[in-house]
């Protein structure tokens, strides 16, 4: 039995749209980000038992087209995310990979695009917005020896084959919403924040993480998607985000509170507010924000882009730890 199981997507969007929207349809409390792909970790899922855990990755898929005949099922699909399971002592981890790809793989057709399951041997399933789930008899390989029943002409036919190279990315301009980046140890973490039940803003799931050397580009393309999920309707998860902020720093909220830096973005169409705060310095009150650095805010309107916005965060976090030892 293969060692992973795979759901492939056809997604026309970039990977860090595609990862906020697994995050929410899979109900997690935060994913951590580089340019080469973005980790998820669930442990509370039924199945795992009291100690198992499973590790999600989504990357770009490593099929490579030989001949421009369709040679696999899994070649029409732009990205992978693969379900990896560990202390499942007492279980099947086969078994159990198994079952948790197809819980992901249901709950991923939320989605409303091409998907697929299945792992190193054999296609389990795939779905078509429209046509909805095929599930296939079990050992339906996934090259030429299962085609009969793999092949889907919406996706493996030579011109559908060919549209998806000839798209332009989708790419998010967020219009509104609100996120504090919180830096610690170079770790940064986008906490979107939604409207509550009250009159304020709360802190929501999935929170983005990603560590500062992954440059402005993915940074700024972060915050836009960060940005957008925390306007939607749908952000809210079942999820506590300062369990996945402080689990990922290894400190507790008091902790976490007093030595990271944050950044409060507001953004209402091509105009933002920049809000820098310093460490916590009061009473223990959870994940808290320290007090606002005046001089450091920034109030601008411009057309959104990534490198600069991620320039502006980088730049911004940088003068909050330059002030802290100063």
């Amino acid at each position: 039995m293969s060692s992973t199981v795979e759901v492939y997507l056809a997604y026309s969007g970039g990977m860090p749209a595609l990862a906020q929207r697994i995050g929410v349809l899979l109900g997690v409390s935060g994913y951590f980000g580089t340019a080469q792909g973005y980790t998820y970790t669930i442990n509370s899922t039924p199945g795992l038992g009291e100690s198992g855990f499973a590790t999600l990755r989504l990357s770009d898929t490593d099929w490579i087209e030989d001949d421009s005949g369709t040679s696999t099922a899994f070649e029409a699909y732009g990205y992978q995310l693969s379900t990896e399971v560990r202390n499942v002592h007492h279980l099947s981890r086969g078994e159990v990979q198994e079952r948790l790809g197809r819980d992901f793989f249901d709950r991923l057709t939320g989605l409303g695009r091409p998907l697929a399951l299945g792992d190193g041997m054999d296609i389990f399933a795939d779905f078509l917005p429209g046509r909805g789930v095929r599930d296939f008899p079990p050992g339906t390989s996934w090259d030429e020896d299962g085609k009969e029943l793999w092949f889907e002409p919406a996706l493996h036919d030579a011109d559908a084959k060919a549209a998806p190279a000839q798209e332009a990315q989708e790419r998010t301009v967020p219009a509104r919403g609100s996120v504090v980046v919180f830096e610690q140890n170079g770790l940064l973490q986008f906490v979107p924040h939604a409207a509550g039940g009250g009159d304020g803003l709360e802190a929501v799931a999935p929170v983005a993480s990603a560590r500062r050397d992954a440059g402005p580009d993915l940074l700024g393309r972060t915050l836009a998607e960060v940005l957008d999920r925390s306007a939607q309707a749908d952000v809210v998860v079942d999820a506590n985000p300062w369990e996945w902020v402080t689990g990922t720093s290894r400190m507790d909220a008091d902790e976490y509170a007093r030595a990271a830096v944050s950044v409060g973005f507001d953004l209402e169409g091509e105009s933002f507010a920049a809000v820098p705060r310093g460490t916590y310095t009061g009473p223990a009150a959870g994940v808290a924000q320290g007090p606002v650095l005046e001089p450091l805010m920034v109030r601008e309107s411009r057309p959104w882009d990534d490198r600069a916005m991620g320039e502006l965060v980088l730049r911004l976090i940088d003068r909050l730890r330059e002030h802290a030892h100063s």
